[in-house]
């Protein structure tokens, strides 16, 4: 399984454009400038069209933009098939942080592009699955506490935090990374990295439905459509004992054979820390 991590930064915005530039800049690196990359569309068709079917996880923590005008796309010299026929062929499901569950309005759906964020949610191909990590969820886990104690000073995750928190605090939300992780490790986290499951799938059935021009999302229910879903908390996992594994793999040297610094945790894992 191959997983395609997707950050749209917002158009126009030097925050954003900062530490990113900073990163690019201070780590080794075979691009040099941006103009010499494949436009997104371009990539997503190239990697899409030589991969196998059904054996690619996108997951977007971002504006829905790039995605939009995927599945706009015609057949090219890249490949035959059209944007939506590509996706429906290669893609097994897309994790997207965006939304508010059960309804609401979230900024990655309406802050810059609420149009193609409706076009994403309403022209998906129905056959391939599609799991939602919403604002409520991660904006309560703050994450990154002791990065300056735990990192190494030359660490990317460490300098990626200062210049984007700030250096007199590392601590941030975890929409992100809370979506990445669910999109590589999907529900199966005991067998594949010896840690209960965090995660857990708040609904059975339904779909998600952009309400509103400016990106605003409720969820329906409706018990024949099966492939979609929002997440939750497991029972019994806290906040804090969220946070406390981001923090392991952001502080976790790659170096090192044993998945995490105390070993695989179990389900104590609040005691643990």
């Amino acid at each position: 399984m191959v997983h395609l991590v997707i950050y749209e930064p917002p158009p126009n915005c030097y925050r954003y454009g900062e530490y990113a530039s900073k990163l690019a800049y201070n780590w080794p690196r075979n691009i040099k400038t941006a103009d010499s990359t494949p436009s997104p569309v371009e990539l997503y068709r190239t990697i899409l069209s030589s991969a196998d079917d059904q054996s690619i996880h996108i997951i977007s923590i971002g504006f829905l933009t790039n995605l939009a005008d995927l599945l706009r796309s015609k057949a090219d010299h890249i490949s035959h098939l059209s944007g939506l026929q590509l996706i429906s062929a290669k893609v097994s499901e897309l994790v997207v942080m965006g939304g508010q569950y059960p309804s609401g309005w979230e900024y990655n759906f309406g802050g810059e592009d609420p149009e193609s964020t409706a076009y994403v949610v309403q022209h998906w191909p129905k056959n391939v699955s599609v799991t939602y990590s919403g604002g409520e969820l991660g904006g309560d886990i703050f994450s990154g506490q002791h990065l300056a104690q735990r990192c190494p000073p030359d660490s990317p995750v460490l300098s990626a935090y200062q210049w984007y928190v700030g250096r007199d605090s590392t601590i941030r939300s975890s929409w992100d990374p809370i979506t990445t992780l669910y999109g590589i490790l999907g529900l199966e986290w005991f067998s594949k990295i010896g840690v209960r499951p965090m995660l857990a799938y708040a609904n059975d059935f339904g779909y998600n439905s952009i309400t509103a021009a400016n990106g605003s999302n409720a969820w329906v229910n409706d018990t024949k459509v099966t492939n979609q879903h929002w997440l939750r908390l497991a029972e019994g996992v806290t906040n804090y004992s969220m946070a406390g594994l981001l923090d392991e793999f952001y502080t976790h040297d790659p170096s090192l054979r044993s998945c995490f610094r105390y070993g695989v945790l179990s389900e104590n894992f609040d005691a643990v820390l």
